[in-house]
């Protein structure tokens, strides 16, 4: 599919535009973390929810505590619950 040009978009972004899976692969994009509000490559992605993302990041998923993570994953489970419908 690459030699008939075909390209699949990740739910990363760099700016407000969608990349593609290998410019996300090749840790080009970046995403702001819903829990520390800061910006990390796409390589730091632990979890993603919804459309448009929200994502939370690895290093808060190894510095928190536990019932704070669960508690903002469960948050954006149900803001984004209906997004693809």
């Amino acid at each position: 599919m690459k030699e008939k040009g075909v390209v699949f978009r990740s739910t990363a972004t760099m700016g407000n535009d969608p990349i593609c899976v290998e410019c996300k692969d090749a840790d080009k994009a970046s995403f702001k973390c819903a829990l520390c509000k800061e910006m990390k490559p796409s390589s730091k992605e632990e979890e993603s929810f919804g459309d448009p993302a929200e994502y939370l990041c690895k290093d808060c998923y190894a510095t928190v505590p536990a019932k704070v993570w669960d508690d903002k994953a469960e948050k954006l489970r149900h803001d984004h619950q209906y997004d693809w419908e």
